[in-house]
């Protein structure tokens, strides 16, 4: 087959100008890939450390509560009657603030 030099530069340079978008698309999508894989990287060294902090904070706050039980069995402090007197004082104070909102009534005027 017979193909005339102008149509072979053609098709030629429309062939370079494909491959050279298709290299082009290529590196673009490996410089994607690599910003991405650097993004997971910092994504899992947050993570590690957050999960340590986590892991540090949960060891603090269970020491403190293991010092707290033994301050508290130390003291002798009932929890139970605690909340119960809590209670009373609060039926107490909102029996005294209803007492402050009523108008005050005279020994003859009952």
């Amino acid at each position: 087959m017979f193909v005339s030099r102008r149509r072979y530069e053609r098709d030629t340079a429309a062939l370079k100008a494909e491959a050279n978008r298709q290299r082009e698309r290529a590196d673009e999508a490996n410089r994607t890939a690599a910003i991405e894989v650097g993004a997971r990287r910092v994504i899992v060294e947050q993570n590690a450390a957050l999960a340590a902090a986590v892991r540090r904070l949960t060891g603090r706050v269970e020491a403190l509560k293991r010092k707290l039980c033994i301050a508290d069995e130390a003291a002798g402090i009932d929890h139970a009657r605690a909340l119960d007197v809590g209670a009373r004082l609060r039926t107490v104070h909102d029996a005294a603030a209803r007492a402050r909102k009523t108008p005050a009534t005279t020994v003859g005027e009952a």
